[in-house]
């Protein structure tokens, strides 16, 4: 998804899974896979992942509860009282898993507010932030 600016909120995903292999598959979320925001802010807000298992083969290379990777390229990224219940795998031990996003590229900064991750997996909120 490449887009000006994008605000998620009260967004959910019950119960489920997510499996994906192939030999172009990059990133994997359990809301949205890969986000561009090219001129303004990307905004999560009260957004809710519920028993989900996301897995991904060798070529996977971020994983998230709520996005695979996100990219603001010039402002800021925000996420705030969002919880993950997602259970994420991969083939490639390289890969990037985090509860809220697998990867987070922010020019200006990333905030996370008050989120959770309760699937007793103890995953760093965003698995790889430069």
């Amino acid at each position: 998804m490449t887009v000006p600016s994008v605000t998620f909120d009260n967004c959910s995903f019950e119960n489920g899974e997510i499996s994906m292999t192939g030999p172009d598959l990059y990133t994997i979320g359990g809301l949205v896979g890969y986000i561009l925001s090219t001129t303004g802010d990307v905004t999560f807000s009260s957004c809710e992942i519920g028993s989900l298992n996301i897995s991904g083969g060798s070529k996977t290379k971020f994983i998230g509860g709520l996005t695979g990777s996100i990219e603001a390229l010039s402002n800021n990224i925000s996420i705030s009282e969002c919880t993950s219940n997602a259970t994420m795998t991969t083939d490639n031990a390289d890969a990037s898993i985090g509860f809220l996003a697998g990867a987070g590229y922010p020019v200006a900064k990333i905030t996370i507010d008050n989120c959770n991750d309760v699937s007793g997996n103890r995953y760093k909120a965003i698995g790889n932030m430069n």
